[in-house]
């Protein structure tokens, strides 16, 4: 058609009315008009094809970014996951799921937190992160997970006052409060150390007077009164004996070791085991494993902390029930099991047993068991206890073989 108009405006042969000249006209202005549509679409075309160019370059650089955070992420040493506003979880690094193995990547990701916590046994309401996506900032909070603990923080990605999600970021302390604990038992034997070094000796001296003059009046003293001084006697050896205890923690010497064994050891305190447990109609039974390893050990120190344990275990049962004594070989290791059949230990107060002057007895001095604790490290051992209300306690001790 270009063509055709070009040859009429040049020849002006083919309409020589009038007319003619005015419809060549229209047709060329109709053909200006279409090109130039044409190239403005072209135009507009190649501009929105560098447009989608671009997003394509920007959305491939977000993902290797997203990709790149991620990384970043896993290799931190803490704990971190990201929530968006409706609550669903939108990130979790590699630590979050060594933390907790029981979560799995592909599950959690786009789950509800509410779903998360309580899978893992956690308080939703009481969660941190929960809190966060509410508006309420956490900072340094402890909790407790199992046998972990947890430093937790928690805040709430606002925009303009809009909450958008919320992240949190938890790092495991388990280590650090065993070791707060350990620090904290270290101050109160040093306090009783203090104590102790300040006081033994004006106490005992008199003490020793006054029980060798109530004995000397005791056996000039008829029948009558012989109950008496026997609990006057009674009450100065229960003195005594806690005098010595303070003694044992507070002086925490090295005490001569030998080549001893654990069998032949608890096989000599049994006589005297099974007359205190006949007195409280107990019972007494031994499981000795036969050929257990020599074990470097002080035998006075051993025998303390058998007949402590195992008299806890007679006062604890009311006059009934069975005490245990158990022997085993393990890899390297020496087991000392001590068990009773009596109501058991609240697990509340079982974290605390072994710290200084707790007790859970009425005329306790809440030392017997720091002291038993004390004895067990000095052998390079370990002490754990088991306990279930109703059904006993279980105390066991770990002691290296001698090599």
């Amino acid at each position: 058609m270009g063509l055709s108009i070009v040859l009429t405006l040049l020849t002006g042969r083919l309409w020589p009315h009038p007319g003619s000249y005015l419809s060549v006209s229209l047709i060329l202005a109709a053909w200006l008009l279409t090109s130039g549509l044409l190239w403005g679409t072209y135009r507009q075309t190649a501009a929105e094809d560098q447009i989608d160019q671009r997003l394509r370059r920007l959305a491939s650089e977000a993902v290797e970014y997203a990709k790149e955070l991620q990384t970043l992420l896993n290799f931190l040493p803490i704990s971190v996951i990201s929530i968006d506003r409706d609550d669903r979880i939108i990130q979790i690094n590699d630590m979050t799921l060594t933390y907790f193995p029981q979560l799995k990547r592909e599950e959690v990701l786009g789950q509800k937190l509410k779903d998360m916590t309580e899978c893992l046994g956690m308080d939703y309401e009481k969660f941190t992160m929960t809190k966060a996506i509410r508006g309420v900032r956490t900072i340094g909070s402890i909790f407790q997970q199992g046998d972990k603990s947890f430093l937790s923080y928690a805040y709430p990605l606002e925009k303009n006052g809009d909450i958008l999600g919320a992240i949190g970021i938890f790092q495991e302390i388990t280590e650090m409060e065993q070791l707060k604990h350990e620090l904290s038992q270290v101050e109160r034997l040093s306090l009783v150390g203090q104590m102790a070094a300040s006081i033994t000796h004006e106490i005992r001296n008199p003490m020793a007077v006054v029980q060798g003059f109530i004995q000397l009046i005791k056996e000039r003293t008829g029948p009558e009164l012989q109950q008496y001084f026997n609990l006057i006697l009674d009450e100065l050896n229960r003195a005594n004996e806690i005098i010595s205890d303070f003694l044992s923690l507070a002086q925490n010497r090295n005490v001569p070791m030998e080549i001893g064994d654990l069998n032949a050891i608890v096989k000599s305190l049994h006589p005297i085991i099974q007359a205190d447990a006949n007195m409280r109609g107990a019972q007494v039974e031994l499981l000795l494993q036969p050929g257990l390893s020599s074990v470097l050990l002080n035998e006075k120190e051993m025998k303390q902390l058998i007949l402590n344990l195992v008299r806890n275990g007679l006062e604890a049962m009311d006059d009934s029930g069975t005490i245990q004594i158990e022997t085993r070989q393990a890899s390297g290791y020496v087991e000392l099991h001590i068990s009773d059949t009596g109501p058991g230990i609240p697990e509340e107060k079982q974290a605390r047993i072994f710290e200084p002057f707790y007790t859970t007895k009425d005329k306790g001095t809440g030392l017997g068991l720091p002291v038993c604790l004390s004895i067990v490290q000095k052998h390079g051992g370990s002490m754990d206890v088991k306990s279930v209300e109703g059904e006993g306690t279980k105390f066991s001790m770990v002691l290296p073989i001698h090599a």
